[in-house]
């Protein structure tokens, strides 16, 4: 008969501190506070004889779930809530337009590329808009795949990689000159992105003459994009509060 994997005090503990990282309504410093509470709870039930983990179990009781725990510290740091959400809307909606930026240059590219390949002309004609809807469909076709794959990459990484996310996004608020510096150097590689780099991807494929036609083609796609990249962010905010609901409450039935 195999023994049973023995209790790690220190790993458990560990865990617990996470599970706790996991509210919004917890900063470091109240982490610290807990776990040192939780520590001597755990030697005083250790010195009348518990095991370890018979110690640690009750300990976490004594001082409560984290669902007992949010109201009482969400009062205490409010502002530091508040403030912590600003910052990450902030932060998504760049990395969203970034992200959106760079999987339009990819495919952009492509579908010049392509066209190139099948020997289409962006010509001169009386009839600029209606000659390029071809190309503009193009675009827009490319451009809706890989807002789709945006859309499903993202939600990949929150089902799959939430843990690790989660506390990159607690480690990354300890340092908030190197978050700002990565904000800043989002915005900037958003701006180089979206405009520094359109007219030496046009001239890639095409002469100089063509790249007004190009342009053309790719504001009549933008008609369809815009709207639906904002539809995009929509259903992806929407999927991570419904995600975020139903974690708090599989969290509140286990309790």
């Amino acid at each position: 008969m195999e023994n049973p994997t023995a209790f790690d005090l220190n790993h458990a503990i560990s865990r617990w501190r996470d599970d706790l990282r996991q509210s919004p309504y917890f900063r470091e410093e109240n982490l610290a506070e807990l776990e040192a509470h939780l520590r001597d709870s755990v030697a005083e039930l250790q010195g009348r004889g518990l095991t370890d983990e018979e110690a640690f179990l009750l300990a976490t009781r004594r001082i409560g779930d984290p669902e007992r725990l949010d109201p009482e510290f969400a009062k205490v740091n409010r502002g530091q809530v508040w403030l912590n959400r600003v910052l990450w809307m902030l932060v998504g909606v760049q990395v969203w337009g970034l992200l959106c930026t760079i999987a339009g240059l990819v495919t952009n590219a492509a579908v010049l590329g392509g066209l190139a390949g099948l020997g289409y002309k962006f010509q001169h004609t009386a009839r600029p808009y209606s000659d390029n809807l071809f190309p503009a469909a193009m675009f827009s076709l490319a451009n809706l795949l890989a807002l789709v794959a945006c859309v499903a990459g993202s939600w990949w990484i929150v089902r799959r990689k939430e843990d690790a996310v989660s506390k990159a996004a607690a480690k990354s608020l300890q340092h908030p000159v190197l978050l700002g510096l990565a904000v800043s150097l989002l915005f900037v590689a958003f701006t180089l992105s979206s405009t520094l780099l359109q007219m030496p991807l046009m001239s890639l494929y095409y002469p100089i003459e063509a790249i007004g036609n190009i342009s053309m083609a790719r504001a009549l796609a933008s008609f369809v994009l815009g709207p639906l990249q904002t539809l995009g962010f929509v259903v992806l905010t929407i999927m991570l509060c419904r995600r975020r609901l139903g974690v708090s409450e599989r969290k509140y039935r286990d309790a």
